[in-house]
């Protein structure tokens, strides 16, 4: 009876919360009329993004949280460490990103021996990819070079998906180790490159190109 008391008591001194919750300002919401997009979406990675220096923001306090309502997004959104970035629409179509390179990661270290073996703690979801980049000879399309803990969730992706990266005059890829895929449907050709391990499951690849030890 005294247990039933005590949370009655705490149901009648829960506050309403607000709806839409009043989000920190790590989080951001965009909609395809939010003026300067771009330009928030450069600043965020300039902080925990980019190659000056290389990995820069791996040990990063800073978090992010990149949220799209349905629509089209002529802009390109690379993804630094601790980011996230989500489509709101009911289904990945409903949010698509038009931009040259659209959604991206590209490897955290140009130099090919680290490549992206230190491109970790990040994410993307749901949303289309039209991006048709050529990021070098023979690899148009969107280009998602990350090792562990960066998974790529509910895509649907135009062209080509590159899941390593290339960087001339280097005589080799970069290194790449480990990476999660689900749910993606992708119209062009997979390419996993230097990827040492990947596991992709219930998606639909018209074709996968490379193999190293463990592709599941």
């Amino acid at each position: 009876l005294l247990s039933l008391l005590f949370w009655l008591q705490g149901v009648g001194g829960t506050s309403i919360q607000p709806n839409p919750p009043n989000w920190p300002d790590s989080v951001f919401i965009f909609d395809p009329t939010t003026e300067n997009i771009q330009d928030t979406v450069n600043k965020i990675y300039l902080q925990n993004g980019g190659h000056n220096p290389p990995e820069n923001g791996q040990f990063s306090e800073k978090r992010f949280v990149l949220m799209f309502t349905p629509g089209e997004y002529k802009v390109d959104v690379p993804v630094g460490y601790y980011t996230q970035v989500l489509g709101l629409g009911l289904k990945p179509q409903d949010v698509v990103f038009s931009g040259d390179k659209g959604v991206h990661c590209e490897e955290a270290n140009y130099n090919p021996s680290v490549g992206a073996l230190d491109t970790f703690w990040r994410a993307a979801e749901n949303f289309k990819s039209t991006s048709a980049h050529g990021w070098w000879n023979g690899a148009n399309g969107m280009i998602w070079a990350v090792s562990q803990a960066a998974p790529l969730r509910r895509a649907w992706i135009v062209n080509d998906l590159l899941l390593f990266q290339y960087v001339p005059p280097y005589a080799y890829a970069g290194f790449s180790s480990g990476g999660f895929a689900a749910d993606l449907l992708v119209d062009g050709v997979a390419q996993s490159g230097s990827q040492q391990q990947f596991i992709t499951r219930n998606s639909r690849v018209a074709k996968w190109e490379g193999a190293n030890w463990n592709m599941v």
